[in-house]
């Protein structure tokens, strides 16, 4: 809901704009966006029919943006998902000039990846997230992505920013792959100070994590809906057991898998239930290591120490951690938001 500190991002209908007339009184107040991937038009919108996409008028307010400076003087993690286009934006200008590293998008969406006729609304997109990564924060898309390739996105940029830095010197590249790129670009990609500097404690490394989303409003995936893309689980050949390489070990009896059972229902990853349960996500996961072109297994099972080293990162904060000087943040001219 838009709220005294912001506006919201706006999706799903009409529903949630009455949601947002009873919480404060005004129903959503689109505009016509000025993000290119943004498709999604606010029903019953007074505006232009011909407009690509609308956006929330609503961005961070004085006393939000007095919010997001208190929550970097504490330390605190802060979420960018549900914000509008113009909250998210202000947000991210205040994290650059402070160079706050507490910053996650828990459960998103890569804007870059949707094509128009799925009328994609204000989320997260390539060139703000390589900008949350190179202030060593964490982006960690959807696990219904996750299948349409949105991790890998994530996973191909990260994995390049590092690859940059490990010169040791600030500079900037592009990552030229085409299937990225249907709203712009190719994109400029920095390195990050967290990767040039002295010490490889703090260092970004290729993990992220996924977000469900399962409240109420959000299904955990089907695989039925994929049309055979990702290979079945087979429960009986002991092969399950070793799901990841020193995470799950096929010898040890403790940690080999069968088809769980509650009560007198066996649930199956492959029948058409789908991700049942949370109960189920090893089985989800088993699945998806069968398409290693559309996941990146090495990034989900190292998102615990990423995510553990984004706090340590906001541990350190203060006004001489991380550097200051300009010429160790590479600004590049994809922001397009500026």
């Amino acid at each position: 809901m838009n709220n005294g500190f912001g506006g919201c991002q706006l999706y799903q209908g009409e529903i949630f704009s009455i949601m947002n007339y009873f919480n404060t009184g005004d129903f959503y107040q689109p505009e016509v966006s000025t993000n290119p991937r943004v498709y999604y038009k606010q029903p019953k919108a007074n505006l232009p029919e011909d407009a690509q996409g609308h956006a929330n008028i609503l961005g961070l307010s004085q006393t939000g943006e007095w919010l997001i400076n208190k929550l970097i003087d504490k330390k605190f993690v802060i979420e960018v998902d549900h914000m509008s286009d113009k909250t998210f934006n202000t947000t991210l200008d205040i994290l650059w000039e402070e160079k706050y590293p507490g910053v996650i998008a828990s459960h998103t969406r890569i804007l870059d990846m949707f094509e128009p006729e799925e009328e994609a609304w204000e989320q997260m997109d390539i060139p703000r997230m390589i900008k949350v990564m190179q202030l060593g924060g964490i982006v960690s898309p959807m696990l219904w992505e996750t299948m349409d390739k949105h991790q890998y996105c994530v996973a191909d940029y990260l994995s390049y920013m590092i690859e940059l830095s490990e010169g040791g010197v600030p500079a900037c590249g592009v990552l030229d792959k085409a299937e990225y790129q249907a709203y712009g670009g190719p994109y400029k990609v920095p390195t990050t100070w967290y990767n040039t500097n002295d010490d490889p404690s703090d260092d970004m490394i290729l993990g992220i994590p996924y977000g469900s989303d399962v409240n109420g409003a959000c299904m955990l995936p089907n695989f039925d809906e994929y049309g055979g893309v990702f290979a079945a689980v087979n429960y009986d050949d002991g092969s399950f057991g070793s799901l990841y390489e020193g995470v799950y070990d096929s010898s040890a009896a403790s940690v080999l898998f069968q088809r769980q059972t509650t009560g007198n229902r066996t649930f199956d990853i492959n029948g058409d239930r789908g991700v049942a349960h949370y109960g189920l996500i090893p089985d989800f996961l088993k699945r998806l290591e069968s398409r290693p072109d559309i996941v990146d297994m090495d990034a989900t099972f190292h998102s615990a120490e990423a995510y553990i080293r984004m706090l340590e990162r906001v541990e350190k904060y203060s006004d001489a951690y991380p550097s200051r000087d300009a010429a160790d943040w590479i600004t590049v001219d994809t922001e397009y938001w500026h």
